[in-house]
């Protein structure tokens, strides 16, 4: 990945990548591969989707979470009600089993007004009350032991934007924004899976399949008490394990998107990770999602918003994301949804801008542009001014909070054990020096250019389990 694109420009990429797939894949949803060949011989290129239309519910429900989600934790009831609120004016794509739901939670079918009137606009009747059953007595009755769909995934990205530093309110967070409408576990895995993701990606980090997973437990097991009330326990579901696993090293051309499990929560969630971590750009990517046919909007607007994480929003072809301003031209950007979610996080410290993240590797890579670290035999000062060693730190990612190092008692110990005798001098040297130089927040960045510069892969992925 690479580390030189902010963390603003990431979630930014994220939240448009959402629009750009859902849009790119709108108009061949449905298509098999061969039919999307047949007629675009040179491939899906650009967004066909006409000006004028209320978005599509990958989208819209999305903007939906996201508002939600601003305000601070989310919560069953009120979701539901805002699913309700949004199919009753809207609707457009509403998916078979959310509108068996809220049929249930609303005593009658969601009028879907918006996407009746089409481009044409008109007026729009306010919601009606919502009139039968509690919103997760409808989705555990809609579900009825075996309905799987994406349609909780394909709206759960930006709760990776708002708690991006919060893995267990990640966790929590995004299994309760497929509650409401899909009960079966393996859709909440999937929202939780796939944010984790997201959340690494936006950081600039890598993430390792493993290491999602057991995120996940973690982050499942520091909500148990609420989260078990909706069947989930903290284990990760083995068809939901195979499909993460399944996901590394395979390419999107390996799965069969345009078959009887089109639409499948699990199948989704593959190809997106496929692509976060294979496509070696934003449009190559999202196109071989979309040319791979099925349920191409969905599966687009789940990998569009991990790939705009990876590559940011300058990565998104430049006519696409006019395109979209175009098609939703007097709507709030997505861009503006993206700011606001990490301006909440940053509130409560869901996400965290003082908190150094970095990768060996990517400092290796910073020759020229900042420091030279060689395994931690020290920096060569005249590539990184002291004017520019805040500047070039952050544009670094390393997977580690600091705030996990809060037992002083442990450090000695793992220094002693995992640094070269060599190395310690300048070790603590290059700190002495980040001391000096930094200019704010000195004591996270001293201990950031220590943990980040010197942390060997055995004990990273020791520490990072705690």
């Amino acid at each position: 990945m690479s580390e030189q694109i902010s963390g603003d420009d990431r979630a930014r990429g994220l939240m448009v990548g959402i629009a750009a797939g859902n849009l790119l894949g709108i108009v061949q949803e449905g298509w098999s591969k061969q039919d999307i060949a047949d007629v675009y011989p040179d491939g899906v290129r650009e967004i066909e989707e006409r000006p004028g239309f209320p978005d599509d519910d990958d989208l819209a429900q999305a903007l939906v979470v996201a508002e939600a989600a601003g305000r601070g934790p989310l919560d069953p009831d009120d979701l539901g009600r805002r699913f309700w609120d949004w199919a009753e004016t809207n609707g457009r794509g509403i998916g078979n089993l959310t509108g068996y739901v809220l049929e249930l939670y609303g005593g009658d079918f969601p009028r879907c007004q918006g996407a009746r009137r089409g481009a044409a606009g008109g007026a729009t009747e306010p919601p009606r009350e919502p009139a039968g059953m509690p919103i997760l007595e409808a989705s555990r009755t809609a579900w009825g032991g075996g309905r799987a769909g994406n349609g909780a995934l394909m709206r759960c990205a930006p709760v990776a934007v708002r708690w991006r530093d919060d893995a267990a309110a990640l966790v929590r967070n995004s299994i309760v924004s497929a509650v409401p409408t899909h009960w079966d576990r393996r859709c909440g895995w999937s929202c939780a899976l796939a944010n984790l993701a997201a959340a690494a990606a936006l950081r600039g980090e890598p993430p390792a399949a493993d290491a999602l997973l057991d995120a996940g437990v973690e982050g499942v097991r520091a909500a148990l008490s609420e989260l078990q009330r909706y069947g989930y326990e903290a284990d990760v579901p083995r068809r939901v394990r195979e499909a993460v696993r399944g996901a590394v090293g395979a390419e999107v051309d390996d799965v069969r998107a345009d078959g009887g499990s089109m639409g499948y929560t699990l199948l989704t969630l593959r190809l997106a990770l496929i692509a976060l971590w294979r496509a070696p750009g934003f449009e190559q990517g999202l196109r071989s999602i979309v040319e791979a046919g099925g349920d191409t909007d969905t599966n687009g607007a789940v990998a569009g918003a991990l790939l705009g994480a990876r590559f940011g929003i300058d990565a998104i072809p430049a006519r696409w994301r006019r395109r979209i301003a175009e098609i939703r031209a007097g709507r709030t950007p997505p861009e503006s949804y993206a700011d606001r979610l990490q301006a909440a996080g940053e509130a409560d410290g869901s996400w965290a801008r003082g908190v150094i993240r970095a990768s060996v590797t990517a400092i290796r890579a910073g020759s020229g542009r900042g420091a030279t670290v060689d395994g931690g035999s020290g920096v060569d000062e005249r590539d990184m001014p002291h004017t520019k060693w805040k500047t070039a730190l952050d544009a670094y990612c390393y997977p580690v909070n600091l705030t996990k190092f809060a037992d002083a008692a442990e450090y000695p110990g793992w220094f002693e054990q995992n640094i070269k005798p060599g190395n310690r001098d300048r070790t603590m040297a290059f700190e002495a020096k980040f001391r000096k130089h930094g200019r704010d927040s000195l004591e996270a960045w001293g201990e950031g250019a220590f943990w980040k510069n010197y942390t060997m892969p055995p004990a990273r992925n020791k520490i990072t389990r705690k």
